[in-house]
């Protein structure tokens, strides 16, 4: 006797099949996604604490992007400077802050910190700021290993918290009203 699946049976499967890939596709993806969001959303709390700490503090700050040899895992994390009883100076660890481990998704040889427009490198060398001077802009750019989620934040020297901008940095380009016939436009 031959036994074949009825046209019913194989629409009841295909429609539960597409019912849970509609369910768990999302849920799959999306993970990435809230993952990278959670990583940027600590990165701005760093900066946030970086400027409060610039306001109402005295001594130098850092900011520095480091390899932890422990877990092999790239880490922000926000130093001051403190003095020993001989008046040596070190930076050590802001112990009001956690640093911020990036997760596996997060690309550390692309991440950029900008600093009055000017990129750093600042894995394994901190861009220092000493409270009192006029602070720069800082802007950090993340991305993803994969290319699809981008962040950049922007601490402009005034603000006492980052701003979230776009993924990427827009591309300047230099125009000259001489050649386009509009200098003496008025503004």
């Amino acid at each position: 006797m031959r036994r074949a699946f009825t046209l019913i049976e194989i629409i009841v499967v295909v429609t539960i099949l597409g019912i849970l890939s509609a369910i768990l596709v999302p849920r799959i993806t999306g993970g990435s996604r809230r993952e990278f969001e959670l990583a940027t959303d600590r990165v701005a709390d760093l900066l946030l604490a970086f400027a409060q700490r610039d306001v109402m503090g005295r001594e130098p700050l850092a900011i520095q992007l480091e390899h932890h040899r422990g877990d092999s895992t790239w880490r922000i994390s926000l130093f001051r400077q403190i003095r020993d009883d001989r008046g040596a100076a070190e930076f050590i660890v802001d112990r009001t802050t956690q640093p911020v481990k990036l997760p596996s998704l997060v690309d550390a040889e692309r991440m950029i910190l900008i600093v009055d427009g000017e990129p750093l490198d600042f894995r394994g060398r901190p861009f220092v700021h000493v409270p009192g001077q006029d602070r720069p802009t800082i802007e950090i750019l993340m991305e993803s290993i994969d290319g699809a989620h981008r962040a950049h934040l922007r601490l402009p020297p005034y603000a006492l918290g980052p701003q979230r901008l776009g993924g990427a940095v827009p591309v300047r380009t230099s125009v000259s009203l001489d050649a386009m016939g509009r200098s003496r436009e008025p503004w």
